[in-house]
C-alpha cells in the first residue's frame, strides 16, 4: 500500500476565461514513493517489446503500454489500480465531481526528441469534442526525473509544472486546461498518463 500526501492546488485563470471558470491544476509532490515509481520503469523496459504496439496515435506507437495489456498476475497492475482509485478520490476532494470512473492508463517513454503541442483532452482547438469526449478529468504521475526539459505547461495561466519522480498533477480535460509537454533534450523521461471519465460505458476495467 503507498502513502500520498494531501493535495497542493496552484491555482491560475486563463486569458480571457468566462468568469464562472477558473483553472485549477493539483500538484501533490511524493504521490507515489521513488520504489514503486522505479518498479514501474522497469516493467515498462523489460515488457514493451511485448506488450507495446501499435496505439490510436501513432505517435505513441511502441512506446506505451496500456493498462489492460498487463496481466492480472504482474504485480505493478495492482500498484497501477490502486494509484487509478486513489486520484480518482483526489478528482473528487479537489474539484467536488461526485462520479469519477478510470478510462485510460497507461505507462510511456519519452525519448529525447519527442513533446507534445498545446493540446486539450476531450476538446479541439475549437472547442468543439474530439474523439474522447468523455473524458472529464486529466492526470499525470511523473515516474522519473533523470531526463532535461519534459515540462508539462499551461499556456492559458501560465503555469509550468516541472517533472520529479513520484510527483503528481491532476486537470480538467477540457478546453480551458490546454496544455503542451516541452520536447525532451536529455535523457529518458516515463510517465503514467491516466484520464477519468463520469460515463458508465467508458470505464477502464
Amino acid at each position: 500500500m503507498t502513502t500520498m500526501n494531501k493535495a497542493r492546488p496552484v491555482r491560475g485563470e486563463p486569458e480571457q476565461a468566462p468568469a464562472a471558470s477558473k483553472i485549477r491544476i493539483v500538484e501533490i509532490p511524493d504521490f507515489l514513493p521513488v520504489g514503486p515509481c522505479r518498479d514501474l520503469v522497469g516493467f515498462f523496459l523489460a515488457n514493451i517489446g511485448q506488450l507495446g504496439g501499435h496505439n490510436a496515435t501513432p505517435a505513441f506507437s511502441h512506446r506505451q503500454i496500456n493498462y489492460a495489456r498487463i496481466p492480472n498476475t504482474e504485480p505493478v497492475k495492482n500498484l497501477m489500480n490502486q494509484c487509478r482509485w486513489r486520484i480518482a478520490d483526489v478528482i473528487r476532494e479537489a474539484y467536488g465531481a461526485r462520479q469519477v470512473y478510470p478510462n485510460y492508463t497507461d505507462l510511456v517513454h519519452w525519448p529525447v526528441g519527442k513533446g507534445m503541442g498545446v493540446h486539450a483532452d476531450n476538446a479541439y482547438e475549437d472547442g468543439s469534442p474530439n474523439q474522447f469526449p468523455w473524458r472529464t478529468y486529466s492526470a499525470v504521475l511523473y515516474l522519473n526525473d533523470e531526463y532535461e526539459g519534459g515540462a508539462t505547461y499551461f499556456p492559458g495561466p501560465g503555469i509550468e509544472v516541472q517533472p520529479a519522480a513520484g510527483k503528481l498533477i491532476v486537470f480538467g480535460a477540457g478546453i480551458e486546461f490546454r496544455h503542451g509537454v516541452r520536447p525532451i533534450s536529455g535523457g529518458d523521461r516515463y510517465t503514467m498518463p491516466l484520464w477519468f471519465t463520469d460515463h458508465l460505458g467508458h470505464v477502464e476495467l
